[in-house]
């Protein structure tokens, strides 16, 4: 279907989606003493370590998922990205 017939489809069923989360170092203000915002030190990254592999035992152990992958996102943290 074209994304100009969206009007004439009877029943829109999700199949898939995806399930990001998103650790941001700003996040972690009111505890870290070094930084602030979004630079980040590596006393800092011990946060995010922290913040990873809690992440990852949940997704893993408690919800079943197998295919997690963890990725800086570029400026503040991690992103994990869920299949």
């Amino acid at each position: 279907m074209q994304p100009s017939q969206h009007k004439t489809a009877k029943v829109f069923e999700c199949l898939e989606r995806e399930l990001v989360f998103d650790i941001d170092m700003d996040a972690y203000d009111d505890i870290r003493t070094c930084c602030q915002g979004a630079k980040v030190c590596g006393k800092c990254w011990a946060f995010v370590n922290v913040a990873v592999r809690v992440l990852n035992t949940v997704l893993r152990e408690d919800f079943g998922f197998h295919n997690v992958l963890f990725v800086y996102s570029g400026r503040r943290g991690m992103h994990a990205w869920v299949c």
